[in-house]
């Protein structure tokens, strides 16, 4: 039976009425049930009926019975015709359709040539039309009718569209109602682009002349997007206008695909024949179906189906002894087909017809004709008899004398025959005669026979365990053997409702090994899963009047009655509620409920997680004591921060597995993936790290970000660490797996610094105020220098004006903290300009000096101190870092200068013009001091003003005088003295504690003493009456001293005292007479000596005396010298510029004063050296 829902409010039902054995049929009819009551019926008609349930419901499962009614063969001869005798099928659940269900359906559109789209879909029922319409803009821009057939697959083709434009497409259908008015429905819009104009052109065509007389062509196959198959036939040519033309060969669909091979008829069962065979090559398609026909006078009778590559399938329901064509029809959906998914292509093959001839039902009768004395034998037959009837009578082939053998066929079954031979003879006279009705006949006994059971007895205890998917493992009993040989045992699997009559096709079949007795087994395999089949065991017996040899197959079978058994699905029940949750790091945590399996018992569950798109396991966990109910496990040793499929898999051992060889564990269903992603973890660590100084106080970072393998970057940052303290940190871009950069700024020049880039990556919130995962990941550290930068200023600065023309400077250096000192550099600034600099010793911390020079004579310097720091060399060309330090300027004034000749020459000039009158002009000169004309504003202010005097040769010891202490000042001569010819000077004006820049003149008396001698320079004693004496002005500074040229001035005669003359002479003359008598006395005692030589000769005298002179002022000088050590201390520099001052005391031009150290030695000693120097 048969229900298809093919309209609406309607069920089509088609079913088979069996062969009504014990009666007459009577009637046919379907019956739809809802809610346990009779809605609708239907009558078929015939052994095969087919009819319509109307009137129902839209979208409303019914429950549908056949009922088939037979007469009772005693009913036949009495006289209750009305008698029934009916069976009910079981009932089958089917839906109507839906009211909406008027739509075209399957809608699809292909664009298999240019300009055209071909439209297919599957019409509803009770339409009157259809047609596919082409869109372009909102507007029709093309239709195809279709044929309109109700129920069925329809087509048509789009034409005139342009190439390679989109189209939208949809089919309208017209469905006529039962008001007499047409709706029609259109479908929703698909959208489809028509093929280009031309396919697609070889790409990077390339010819190479490489070879005589021939050329090498390569070329790349384009995408063939557009081609249903690849290109298979390539060809290129060389044409006269030497242009290259490229073709290629597509190979079409042949007429019919290849036909199926080794087709296989047999006849082993009555009323059936069995059909093997093989699928051909597929030659690129997908097979359809394939299946058996059986033909009678050009039409078809029975048909059967087949699965798998080697199929196999019987045809039932035929006559005995007749004669069948058999072919086998194998469909195939084409290449293209199979690419455009089209579902009514049919492309089929039908294999050459085979003759088979049915088994007849029938008894066999063998005997031995008797050979006649007299006569000839005319005839012999064996008739079949039931009671005093004859049923049926057979003759052999050929009436001879000996052994005959005929079949009675047409016989009943399990039926008890008389069964007598007649055989007839022709006397001898009659055959003279010629007389054809001569009958002279004889027949033997009866001989009883029953013929055989139509079936013999089927198999017994019947079981049926279903342990694997798609397959029944099925036990039975044989029967009781007493009837026959077991020709071939075997259990046939067809759907539920057909075993009963062996009317349905057979889906499977197994035989057990050997000759089984008493107990036999095999599997049912190639089963659908989750569905219900009726499964029989037909046993086939050798008859035991078959003599020997015995025939290798028998067509007396039975078939045990159905057993109706559901195969396994092909899983069992998933594993329910399946959450997957990511609460602590590497691992997940998954639960879920194991099924309460309705097929067996649950042996195992188990938690799989695998990486998307991948295959093999990542981790797994199970539940070691697997039961029904909620279920939790851990899945550890998982990646951070990575996307899994995490699946739960649950084993079911079937019920039946336990009746058969215990537990199963390997039937098992997989839950749908549950996509969850581990917890971040802590990330890579940067990569790539580099640290370089662009400029000072800062340290630039670039690195490459780790990937986001283990979470979403939350940040990405440098430090730079002294003493493991962070000092100062950038934050990069949180790009994954890219560099990025940034400059740590703020830190101290010429440092070392552990720079590391910690990367962090954000946690999950696993509920709300509840954060878990995530982590940070830092680099080793990579120390690296800052550039030195500016140092610190120099400190305890102090400017010294020790000598002339230049300025002491002192400090301490800055310590190297900022960097190597470079230079250490003093700067003297005059009215903002830099006029000199020098550089000191660059040993950081310590202090230096060094002295400004070329300086102007007492003028005020600004003075300040540069430290630099050298920078490094960042490229060829380029230095970066470093830096200078300058202190405040501090004040310093240099020492005054000297008056040299130039500045004294005025004043040399003045000296004569005194115009002041002396009190003695024998011992005293007056002078004139010209102060004005000095230019003390650029040499600076006057200390104090000597007067230089120079003395004549001749000393008078009558000028005598204790010295004494000159004080703090200092001078170049000697003071006043009386017993040497040296010259001196004496304190004219002392201009220390209160020194004007600008003085006066005055006049100054030499040789006027003073009665408060307060120092030996300040004795200003009388001069010689009558004396030339060579005066000049020394002035003074806090530098030296500058001497003028010297003036002559002569003193006035002395006035003559008469009395002390003559009492001079008188005395003098005295002397002379007592030192004449003296001698005369002396030599008279002593009495006359030798003549003794002359120390000298007369000639050589004036020159001994001049030799006696020179080594006189020699020695003055020397004595000057020691003199002049006695006035200083006992270390005493003598520079050039002193030296320019002091009178040229020796009497060798050419000597050139040095510095030298004049050390002070006792007086005798000095002149015991100079004595013998002079020697």
């Amino acid at each position: 039976m048969q229900v298809d829902a093919v309209k609406t409010q309607e069920l089509q039902v088609s079913w088979t009425i069996p062969y009504p054995a014990l009666g007459t049929l009577r009637s046919s009819r379907a019956i739809a049930i809802l809610n346990e009551k009779e809605v609708t019926q239907c009558s078929g008609s015939g052994w095969t009926p087919a009819c319509v349930l109307s009137g129902l419901a839209h979208a409303t499962e019914y429950t549908v019975f056949v009922e088939v009614c037979v007469t009772p063969k005693d009913a036949m001869s009495s006289t209750d015709s009305a008698a029934a005798w009916c069976s009910t099928t079981t009932g089958v659940l089917k839906k109507t359709l839906a009211e909406n269900d008027n739509l075209a359906t399957n809608v699809a559109a292909y664009a298999l040539r240019p300009k055209s789209l071909e439209m297919r879909w599957h019409n509803p029922g009770g339409i009157v039309s259809s047609k596919a319409l082409a869109f372009q803009g909102g507007n029709i821009v093309a239709t195809c009718n279709g044929s309109g057939t109700p129920f069925s697959a329809d087509s048509c083709t789009l034409n005139n569209l342009k190439d390679f434009t989109t189209y939208d497409v949809r089919v309208s259908v017209c469905v006529y109602h039962w008001w007499y008015k047409t709706q029609c429905k259109t479908s929703p819009v698909k959208h489809k682009k028509t093929l280009p104009s031309a396919p697609e052109v070889a790409k990077d065509v390339r010819v190479l002349a490489v070879n005589t007389k021939a050329l090498q062509v390569s070329w790349t196959i384009p995408d063939l997007a557009l081609v249903p198959e690849k290109v298979k036939d390539v060809r290129v040519r060389a044409l006269r206008t030497q242009e290259l033309q490229v073709s290629w060969t597509i190979p079409h669909l042949a007429e019919v695909p290849q036909t199926a091979g080794q087709v296989n008829v047999l006849a082993v069962q009555t009323q059936e024949l069995y059909v093997s065979w093989n699928i051909p090559n597929l030659a690129g398609g997908k097979l359809a179906s394939s299946r058996a026909i059986a033909t009678l006078n050009k039409r078809e009778v029975s048909q059967c189906t087949g699965t798998g590559w080697s199929p196999y399938c019987s045809l039932s329901k035929l006559a005995h002894a007749t004669n069948y064509t058999v072919v086998v029809e194998v469909c195939f959906n084409p290449p293209d087909a199979v690419s455009s998914r089209a579902s009514n292509t049919a492309w089929c093959s039908r294999s050459p017809g085979v003759q088979k001839q049915t088994l007849p039902q029938q008894l066999s009768v063998t005997w031995r004709n008797p050979v006649p004395t007299s006569g000839a034998l005319a005839s012999s037959r064996a008739i079949a008899m039931v009671g005093d009837l004859a049923q049926t009578e057979c003759k052999p082939g050929v009436s001879a004398e000996g052994p005959a053998e005929c079949t009675l066929s047409g016989l009943a079954h399990a039926t008890d025959y008389t069964v007598i031979i007649e055989v007839c003879i022709t006397p001898p006279d009659a055959r003279s005669y010629r007389y054809s009705r001569t009958a002279w006949c004889s027949k033997t006994d009866g001989f009883r026979k029953r013929t055989l059971p139509e079936f013999p007895d089927s198999a017994k205890d019947v079981v049926v365990l279903a342990i694997q998917q798609k397959e029944f493992v099925v036990k039975w009993t044989v029967p009781d053997l007493s009837v026959g040989t077991l020709a071939s045992s075997k259990a046939i699997a067809s759907l539920d409702g057909e075993g009963a009559t062996v009317t349905g096709w057979k889906v499977a079949q197994c035989s057990p090994e050997g000759s089984p007795q008493g107990q036999a087994t095999c599997t049912l395999s190639g089963l659908s899963p989750s569905s219900k089949y009726a499964v029989s065991v037909e046993l086939c017996f050798i008859p035991a009047d078959v003599g020997y040899p015995l025939p290798s197959h028998s067509d007396w079978c039975s078939i045990s009655g159905p057993v109706s058994k559901q195969t396994l699905p092909q899983f069992p029940e998933k594993a329910t509620s399946v959450i997957v949750q990511a609460v602590q790091g590497h691992a997940l945590t998954v639960s879920w409920i194991n099924p309460n399996s309705a097929y067996g018992t649950v042996v195992s569950a188990k938690a799989t997680a695998r990486l998307r798109k991948q295959t093999a396991e990542a981790a797994n966990c199970t539940i070691s004591d697997a039961k029904p109910g909620p279920a939790t496990c851990v899945l550890s040793g998982l990646e951070d921060f990575t996307q899994y499929e995490v699946f739960v898999q649950v084993c079911i051992s079937p019920e039946d597995a336990v009746h058969w060889k215990g537990l199963r564990s390997d039937w098992c269903s997989v839950s749908a993936p549950v996509q969850k992603q581990t917890l971040p973890g802590v990330p890579d660590s940067a990569v790539g790290v580099k640290v370089h100084s662009p400029s000072r106080n800062v340290l630039a970072v670039d690195w490459t970000n780790p990937s986001a393998s283990h979470g979403v970057l939350a940040s990405s940052t440098a430090f730079a660490m002294l003493n493991n303290s962070t000092k100062s940190s950038c934050s990069g871009k949180l790009d994954a797996a890219l560099r990025t950069s940034c400059n740590i700024t703020g830190l101290e020049d010429f440092t070392n610094y552990s720079v590391a880039v910690h990367v962090c990556v954000f946690p999950v919130q696993f509920e709300p105020g509840y954060w878990s995962g995530g982590g940070c990941s830092t680099t080793t550290p990579f120390l690296k220098q800052t550039l030195p930068g500016g140092p610190d200023m120099a400190c305890r600065t102090a400017v010294f004006a020790r000598q002339r023309k230049s300025l002491e400077v002192s400090w301490i250096n800055p310590d190297a903290t900022h960097g190597p000192l470079a230079n250490s550099t003093a700067i003297g600034f005059l009215r903002g300009s830099r006029v000199a600099s020098c550089q000191a010793d660059i040993l950081p911390g310590q202090p230096v000096r060094c002295t400004l020079t070329n300086l102007l004579n007492f003028e005020e310097y600004n003075v300040s101190v540069e430290v630099c720091v050298a920078p490094v060399q960042a490229g060829s060309n380029e230095f970066v870092g470093g830096g200078c330090s300058v202190t405040p300027t501090i004040s310093g004034t240099t020492l005054p200068g000297v008056f040299d000749a130039v500045h004294l020459e005025e004043l040399s000039r003045q000296i004569p013009n005194s115009t002041q009158i002396v009190e003695d002009p024998s011992t005293q000169i007056s002078i004139k001091v010209a102060l004005s004309s000095l230019p003390t504003e650029q040499v600076g202010p006057v200390s104090y003003v000597t007067a230089y005097i120079e003395s004549p040769s001749q000393t008078d010891g009558t000028w005598t005088r204790n010295r004494r202490y000159a004080g703090r000042l200092s001078f170049l001569s000697g003071s006043y003295n009386n017993k040497t010819w040296e010259p001196w000077e004496v304190m004219a004006r002392n201009f220390q504690g209160d020194s004007p820049k600008k003085v006066e003149d005055f006049f100054f008396t030499v040789g006027q003493p003073s009665d408060t001698q307060t120092c030996d320079h300040c004795y200003n004693g009388p001069l010689k009456p009558d004396t030339i004496y060579r005066v000049g002005v020394r002035v003074y500074t806090n530098s030296g001293a500058g001497t003028t040229e010297l003036s002559e001035f002569k003193t006035a005669p002395a006035p003559v005292n008469i009395a002390l003359v003559v009492g001079i002479i008188l005395a003098f003359l005295v002397i002379l007479v007592v030192i004449a008598l003296a001698v005369h006395f002396f030599m008279r005692q002593r009495g006359p000596d030798p003549k003794s030589p002359l120390p000298i000769n007369f000639a050589e005298f004036n020159l001994n005396v001049k030799r006696m002179q020179s080594d006189a002022e020699a020695t003055k000088e020397f004595l000057a010298l020691a003199n002049l050590t006695k006035k200083q201390n006992l270390e005493y520099e003598l520079t050039e510029d002193l030296a320019a001052t002091v009178p040229k005391l020796n009497r060798y031009g050419d000597m050139t004063p040095c510095k030298s150290v004049l050390q002070r030695v006792p007086a005798g000693r000095t002149v015991y050296v100079l004595l013998a120097s002079i020697g």
